[in-house]
């Protein structure tokens, strides 16, 4: 570590104590025996490394945004997959870069990410690769190739939102029950903690929806079908999915639908309003309380 230091210092004497210890960590090969890894002098006196992040080491075959940071005189940085060039963040800022590899119609398989940061001179300083994996809700028996819903299938799946409803299905026709909708919504959310369980006649604390109804009545997305019960085992109808998306986003941009069975007094009225049209996914917040929530 010392030698290490010195060969730093050596080439930038400028550096603060705690620039070193940042350009030391950022320097560093993972290893499964050591905690903190092997320094890469290679790496250590390099003016521009750049270290490419995955939220997941899975991913549907979708449009995948990826991001990192950078040190040094970066003027530019490639995504590469496999040896090509598939995005350019030409005005990184601030020490990170933001990318999107465009997955859609890949072949489900591990694929190897990598970035190049270009400096002011032209040269390139590679990352250390990444491997993702790529896969499709086409792995169910029931799901059609090219339908409207298998890229949808295949994000749930890649995000450990559902897994199905047998290891061979995931019955795209069959309708969503309330308690499954709160267990989707509570996983895409990262599985928070409720304040407190639920407290409805219908419902049980060690059922597979409880945290997931706990924490939907917590963030005011809905208040259950009366004061006493929740109605997990009834189905979802399309004015109470847009009512709780809508709840769930916090903030979206109203734009009037023009529904004829859509009536403007109606609880999800709102909800449709600012679903449609949608030009943008809303911002994400925390969801507001709603008292008349269904």
């Amino acid at each position: 570590m010392s030698g290490a230091v010195a060969l730093l210092l050596t080439a930038n004497g400028d550096l603060s104590p705690a620039a070193v210890e940042t350009v030391l960590k950022s320097s560093t090969d993972p290893l499964d025996w050591v905690e903190t890894g092997r320094i890469d002098a290679s790496v250590l006196l390099d003016g521009g490394v750049a270290d490419l992040k995955l939220e997941r080491n899975k991913a549907s075959a979708r449009t995948i945004n990826l991001s990192g940071q950078y040190r040094g005189d970066v003027v530019r940085v490639d995504l590469v997959v496999y040896g090509d060039v598939t995005d350019t963040d030409s005005y990184p800022a601030d020490g990170t870069f933001s990318l999107v590899w465009d997955a859609r119609g890949v072949e489900p398989r591990l694929y190897q990410l990598q970035v190049d940061a270009i400096d002011g001179a032209g040269g390139a300083t590679r990352s250390r690769p990444l491997t993702l994996q790529i896969i499709s809700g086409t792995n169910f028996t029931d799901v059609v190739r090219n339908a409207f819903y298998e890229d949808a299938v295949g994000w749930m799946v890649a995000d450990a939102i559902t897994n199905g409803t047998s290891p061979a299905t995931f019955s795209p026709n069959d309708h969503v029950t309330r308690g499954q909708l709160a267990t989707f919504l509570w996983r895409f959310a990262g599985k928070p903690p409720a304040s407190a369980p639920a407290a409805f006649s219908d419902t049980s604390p060690t059922a597979f929806y409880a945290d997931g109804v706990g924490w939907m009545v917590a963030e005011g997305i809905t208040t259950g079908t009366s004061p006493t019960t929740f109605s997990p085992n009834g189905p979802v109808t399309r004015g109470q999915l847009a009512a709780f998306l809508f709840r769930f986003a916090g903030t979206a941009t109203a734009s009037q639908a023009s529904f004829s069975d859509v009536g403007r007094g109606a609880y999800y009225a709102e909800a449709v309003d600012c679903w449609w049209p949608r030009e943008s996914p809303p911002a994400r917040a925390r969801p507001r309380s709603h008292p008349t929530a269904r």
